[in-house]
C-alpha cells in the first residue's frame, strides 16, 4: 500500500497491532462467516470460465498432489473453518520470526533506529 513518508512509522505500527490482534483474537462469527461468503462465492463464480479451472487444479497439485480436492469438496471443507482454526494459522502466520518489511522508495533508515 502507498504511504506518506512522513506516516510510515505510524502505519508500520498500525499493522503490527492489528497481526497481534488478530493472534490473540479470535475474528467474529459475523467476520468468519462473511469471508466464507466472500471465498464460496469466488469458488462458485470460478467453475464458469476454463482458464479458472485450470489455476485451480494447477495450483492444488503444486500444493499437495496427493490429493485434489473437486469444488464441492473444497467449499465443504470452507464452510466448517472456525475461527479457532483461523486464530491458530493466524498464530503461525504472523508469528514474529515470520515478519519481513520491504519498502520501496526514498526513506531514511533514521526512521527505524
Amino acid at each position: 500500500a502507498g504511504v506518506a513518508t512522513d506516516k510510515l512509522k505510524a502505519a508500520i505500527s498500525a499493522i503490527k497491532q492489528e497481526l497481534e490482534k488478530l493472534v490473540k483474537n479470535p475474528i467474529t462469527e459475523t467476520e468468519l462467516s462473511s469471508a466464507k461468503q466472500r471465498l464460496r462465492g469466488r469458488i462458485i463464480f470460478s467453475q464458469e470460465d476454463p482458464m479458472r479451472q485450470m489455476e485451480y487444479y494447477a495450483a492444488q497439485v503444486v500444493v499437495r498432489d496427493d490429493q485434489i480436492f473437486d469444488y464441492r469438496e473444497n467449499l465443504a471443507r470452507l464452510m466448517v473453518v472456525t475461527a479457532k482454526q483461523v486464530q491458530a494459522h493466524a498464530a503461525k502466520i504472523f508469528a514474529p520470526d515470520n515478519q519481513y518489511l520491504t519498502i520501496l522508495g526514498p526513506v531514511d533508515n533514521k526512521l527505524f533506529k
